[in-house]
């Protein structure tokens, strides 16, 4: 039979019950060897060291959400029958938790499958024929807000059983529809045995406008728990939902589907079995739910799969509405996030959760059902910090990166491009730190000697033990870059006026009898220069507006003139500079305009800076102040860079 580039098949689905469906090809199963119900032993001790076959396909997916023909054939081939010409991953093979992503991928890439690759795909799927883009269906209100209550007993692998499971699939599928606030399109889903022996998946579902199909695997899911039926049912008919607004050109990520399938399974009442146990949701042969998501906290969201899950309890714990906002939500991965996270500001705690470490408080811990609380993640892994260490920890976009550093370094800086969170170990924390932000480890708190000022800027003590950190750039990248520095007084600490050239913004006097007289410059310049060896000059040339207050008051224009040449000394920890002006300096002037410098001399020459001054000085990054005391009066020297 010759197979076009549109899937056909010849088996006849009666449109009473199978109404065709659409690209959005769904899969759940529960497929746990070896666990049967309560009291199962704990998943360390199941969990395999190697990664199985289709975490190896898993981890082919494109930081886009995107694969390629050949991820998905290996991923038809390891979920349900090899194709021809098809590689097998490396790992062992396991039982699938969902099919899912290997129907949709080989749906996607049809048409660049060979003839015979196609009908050995439709031998073992054969509703692959039934597959095609959903019309219809849109956002509206339900009146009614039913529970799904799903039978005890759902099946014994009898057909007969399936018209009662059919039922229960429907008052789920209304369970949804009321909590997503869309039209009831009419219909309820039709549940059946697959056509066709499936190795490896449990269920599948092909939802259209028209109808859903939901095919249960007939040796595998009788089986199961209670329980996993259960979720198993609820996470298709979840999917049947997702096809009334998921179609055409709106065809979010895997990332979306699947993570949003599984968090509403999960948040749907689903009778008295309870949720699945803790071990379905943290198992390394599983869809990776809690476990990859905690694992590979660097992997973008548009990558993932499964494993979205943890990131859509996180929205929820937050307080999204996602049962309103996902049918809404736009297609392209990065609105789609914008949409379900706002700015990156509001992502603080986001990156810190992976932490997963109650005690440390909320804002370090994940919530969500089926998280074990002991579990905690491999992000916890120490790293050294020493001197002259450096440590990038980058967050692709819609990821995060974390890190529990051990810094032994004199000094610890941390360079915060995104929003986040920093940790010490005495419990004091910062929420989004600065660009640029140094933290000192010594004794000493790294101090400079008497008279000099450190070149490193502000520090903050850091606290003896481990500093956890977490960073996220939001929609768009993100980082922290960690640096270990040795302290060395030599290099690292100066005269606090080393730095260059000043320029004179302002001056005033205040005399002892509570006159004032306030100088703004006009024209010209007065500059001071200091050198790294202490010396100092001041050249004056510079015009100025004078106003005198007290018991008479006036203005006057002031004409600044000469030079004068010095050494200064800094006492950094009293905060006061000595002022010694060099032998033969000839010294500065403020005269009123056109009167002599003998009969209008303010400051006279070499005024108040002969023959040593001491003043208290202070420097805030480009601004400088002088004072000190003169004839009982005070005068204020204001400089700027």
């Amino acid at each position: 039979m010759m197979v076009s580039n549109s899937i056909s098949h010849s088996r006849r689905i009666p449109l009473t019950t199978r109404a065709c469906c659409a690209a959005l090809v769904l899969v759940v199963s529960v497929a746990m060897a070896g666990c049967t119900g309560a009291g199962q032993s704990s998943p360390e001790s199941a969990l395999p060291s190697d990664d199985t076959r289709w975490q190896s396909v898993l981890s082919q997916v494109a930081d886009d959400g995107s694969v390629t023909t050949e991820t998905a054939l290996e991923a038809f081939g390891v979920a349900f029958s090899p194709l021809p010409g098809a590689q097998t991953p490396p790992g062992a093979q396991t039982d699938i938790e969902s099919g899912t992503l290997a129907l949709l991928w080989i749906r996607q890439h049809w048409q660049d499958l060979t003839e015979d690759q196609r009908q050995a795909a439709l031998a073992a799927a054969p509703d692959l024929a039934t597959t095609q883009e959903v019309e219809s269906g849109s956002p509206a209100s339900v009146s009614t807000t039913p529970t799904a209550r799903l039978s005890a007993a759902l099946t014994d692998g009898s057909d007969a059983d399936l018209t009662g499971t059919e039922r229960e699939v429907g008052a789920a599928f209304e369970y949804f529809l009321a909590q997503s606030a869309l039209t009831d399109p009419g219909w309820r889903p039709t549940v059946s045995y697959a056509p066709a022996p499936e190795d490896h998946v449990t269920a599948e579902a092909f939802p259209n406008a028209s109808g859903c199909l939901i095919d249960l695997n007939r040796a595998e899911f009788p089986q199961k728990p209670l329980s996993i039926q259960h979720f198993v049912l609820l996470h298709e008919t979840f999917h049947c939902v997702e096809g009334l607004a998921i179609h055409g050109t709106r065809v979010p990520g895997a990332w979306f589907r699947e993570g949003m399938a599984l968090w509403a399974s999960s948040k749907a009442p689903i009778g008295p079995n309870g949720p699945p146990p803790d071990w379905y949701y943290f198992s390394l042969n599983a869809p990776n739910f809690w476990w990859s998501y905690l694992r590979v906290p660097q992997r973008t969201l548009f990558a993932r799969t499964y494993d979205a899950y943890g990131f859509f309890h996180y929205l929820d714990n937050r307080g999204v509405d996602l049962w309103h906002e996902w049918a809404t939500l736009p297609s392209e991965n990065s609105a789609a996030f914008l949409a379900l996270t706002g700015d990156k500001t509001s992502l603080t705690d986001w990156p810190s959760g992976f932490f997963h470490d109650p005690t440390l408080g909320a804002a370090w811990e994940m919530y969500g059902v089926g998280l074990p609380a002991d579990r905690a993640p491999a992000a916890t892994d120490q790293m050294d910090l020493a001197n002259g260490g450096s440590q990038t920890f980058a967050a692709q976009p819609a990821a995060v990166d974390v890190a529990l550093l051990n810094p032994t370094a004199d000094i610890m800086t941390v360079a915060f491009d995104g929003v986040g969170r920093l940790r010490f170990a005495d419990g004091s924390e910062i929420v989004n730190p600065a660009a640029s932000t140094s933290y000192c480890s010594r004794a000493d708190a790294c101090a400079c000697p008497a008279g000099m000022v450190s070149n490193l800027g502000a520090m903050s003590p850091l606290p003896p033990g481990l500093v956890r950190l977490a960073v996220t750039g939001g929609v768009d990248a993100g980082k922290a870059v960690v640096t270990g520095l040795a302290f060395n007084p030599d290099t690292d600490c100066a005269h606090p006026q080393t730095s260059g050239v000043w320029k004179l913004s302002g001056l005033s006097l205040a005399s002892a009898d509570g006159a004032t007289v306030a100088y703004a410059p006009t024209g010209g310049a007065t500059t001071l220069t200091v050198d790294g060896d202490g010396s100092a000059a001041i050249d004056m040339n510079s015009t100025f507006a004078a106003t005198i207050s007290g018991a008479i008051s006036s203005t006057a224009n002031v004409v600044g003139t000469g030079h004068t040449d010095a050494h200064v000394t800094f006492d950094s920890a009293a905060s006061t500079m000595q002022w010694a002006t060099d032998p033969g300096s000839t010294g500065i002037q403020l005269n009123i305009d056109g009167m002599s410098a003998s009969g209008a001399s303010l400051l006279g020459s070499p005024g108040a800076l002969e023959p040593a001054t001491t003043m208290t000085y202070s420097v805030d990054g480009s601004q400088q102040t002088w004072t000190y005391s003169i004839e009982g009066g005070t005068v204020t020297w204001n400089w700027v860079r």
